[in-house]
């Protein structure tokens, strides 16, 4: 038997309806893996952090990576440079996360959600309440 030498390597991600490159299989973003790599982390690593990882496929996008290091680094800062935007749209149009978080606890508090969400949400708003007003040692347990 010999080694199919000139065969190529099957690349194992698609580009999804939103335009995502994703691993087959999986609804993980190539751009994920990317930054992984860029910081250093094995592939090792991201096959037990992401379970649904396939080892050869991490091996064959780190190759990549590898092989491409400009092309990966400059898709790498693409998105990142789109995800900044759209943060930054979301953000101007519903505030930060902790301003959104307390919108939809205050709109569940005062039942426009089931009654189990509105009581919780008015349990999570009084906790917050005191926190905001205890003393620091007091909310560490100290």
């Amino acid at each position: 038997m010999t080694l199919p030498l000139d065969e190529p390597l099957p690349l194992p991600w698609s580009i999804d309806s939103y335009g995502f490159i994703r691993i087959s299989g999986t609804r993980i973003t190539i751009d994920l893996l990317f930054a992984y790599f860029e910081a250093d982390y094995s592939p090792e690593y991201l096959i037990e952090q992401f379970p649904t990882l396939k080892p050869a496929d991490v091996y064959l996008v780190k190759a990549f990576y590898l092989l491409h290091p400009e092309e990966s680094r400059e898709h790498l800062r693409l998105v990142r440079e789109e995800y900044a935007r759209l943060r930054a749209k979301i953000e101007a149009e519903l505030g930060t996360g902790e301003e959104t978080n307390r919108k939809v606890l205050e709109r569940a508090a005062s039942g426009a959600a089931g009654p189990v969400a509105q009581e919780l949400a008015r349990k999570e708003l009084a906790l917050r309440e005191q926190e905001a007003v205890a003393p620091v040692s007091r909310r560490r347990g100290a």
